[in-house]
């Protein structure tokens, strides 16, 4: 009985966090850093994300959506 609850507990958590991105949406870390763009959605719903590091070299990295949000200020 405890685990079906935080079975469900642990999807309205999902949920609260998730948002749905599209491709070329400015996103950041929920953690900070710089801003990246959603470049690609992948089939198992990680995002590929790009941008430009201090020094104006591109960079790539996949990331699980729930540790990115909708950078705000650009909205």
């Amino acid at each position: 009985m405890l685990s079906h609850f935080l079975a469900i507990f642990a999807l309205k958590v999902k949920a609260l966090f998730m948002e749905n991105f599209k491709i070329g949406e400015v996103v950041i870390l929920r953690s900070g850093g710089p801003k990246l763009t959603v470049s690609a959605i992948n089939t198992d719903q990680t995002l590929v994300c790009c941008w430009f590091d201090k020094n104006e070299i591109l960079h790539y990295a996949n990331f699980v959506s729930i540790v990115l949000k909708k950078n705000r200020e650009l909205v």
